[in-house]
């Protein structure tokens, strides 16, 4: 059996636990979005698994990404779609026919692509590049459009933490939004922390149909049963039933819980990595060693598993993970 670390398996970290489980309401409503190409909110509350939920699905060369902020506009939000998509934007000395700024957005265009607008490069050397650049109006979509279009453009944008951004601004991409959908073939993904399952559609009615909605609260106790069976399995150890509905019910639905509680019962009994169990007797008794502690306990009989026994009191972990994060 391959080794697996307890902060791969449980708990909260950078990287999608190895106990992701993969649920009905919420992946397979994603990834059918993904196949139809429909813009995608992903909302619910902290840390219940929203970014597990697309870095599960989603490769990191499918999309570009930034995380929003409270002092962001629709301009701000313009530049950082062309900036990360590989633009260079220089603010232009003429204005438009409305007084507007505008800015000129540059990009290295390969020579030997298929060029647009009837422009044709000579070949010269195979890593030589030219620029084109074009001039636009930041607070024009359509203007952002044709930029992305002009490079050919085809990923997805991903917005992280929209719920930063003012109420002003929310609207103005809403409206943003729309027009994405019916000019363009640019997908988003949004991201955020509120609860509306609705909330873009209540910015902008004309999303109605145009966008799916995920909430990544819904965790079921057959999903998070799963969880922890899926992490049991990947250290070699199982918890008694007792214990696992003990689990649930104390998380309230809330998969953060159910992982760091995992988490810190395995510390409880010093697991750290998968779990070698000794040479157990016909009583079903077995020893690992860890950190220099032997430890033996009985193992089930039915896969030869470590059996964790609802034996400790399992409301002082609880109180300390609340306490850990109250603190943050």
């Amino acid at each position: 059996m391959r080794d697996h670390k307890l902060e791969m398996v449980f708990g909260t970290s950078r990287a999608i636990p190895l106990s992701y489980t993969q649920r009905k309401n919420v992946d397979d409503i994603f990834l059918e979005s993904l196949d139809r190409q429909q813009h995608i909110v992903i909302y619910g509350s902290s840390k219940q698994g929203k970014t597990s939920l697309r870095k599960k699905h989603l490769e990191d060369s499918k999309y570009i990404s930034f995380s929003c902020r409270s002092d962001l506009d629709i301009i701000g939000i313009n530049r950082l779609i062309l900036k990360n998509a590989g633009f260079q934007i220089i603010v232009s000395e003429k204005k438009s026919s409305s007084g507007k700024i505008n800015v000129k957005a540059t990009a290295g265009v390969n020579l030997f692509a298929k060029a647009e607008g009837g422009i044709s490069y000579e070949k010269e050397s195979q890593n030589e590049t030219e620029k084109k650049s074009l001039e636009l109006e930041l607070e024009d979509t359509n203007d952002v459009i044709k930029a992305l279009k002009s490079v050919k453009f085809n990923k997805i944008i991903l917005i992280e933490d929209f719920h930063y951004l003012k109420k002003q601004t929310q609207i103005d991409f809403a409206s943003a939004l729309k027009i994405y959908h019916e000019n363009s073939a640019v997908m988003f993904i949004i991201v955020g922390v509120w609860l509306e399952e609705n909330r873009l559609i209540g910015l902008n009615g004309d999303l109605a149909g145009r966008i799916t909605s995920i909430n990544s609260d819904l965790w079921s106790a057959e999903d998070l049963t799963r969880v922890i069976e899926n992490g049991s399995r990947l250290l070699n150890i199982k918890f008694e039933n007792n214990l696992i509905d003990k689990i649930i019910q104390q998380s309230f639905d809330n998969v953060f819980f159910v992982q760091e509680l995992c988490y810190k019962i395995c510390r409880e009994f010093r697991i750290v990595k998968t779990v070698a169990i000794d040479a157990p007797s016909d009583k079903g008794l077995g020893s690992f060693e860890e950190g220099g502690y032997e430890y033996v306990e009985e193992i089930d009989f039915e896969d030869s598993r470590f059996l964790i026994k609802d034996n400790f009191n399992i409301e002082t972990i609880i109180k300390e993970i609340i306490g850990q994060q109250s603190a943050r």
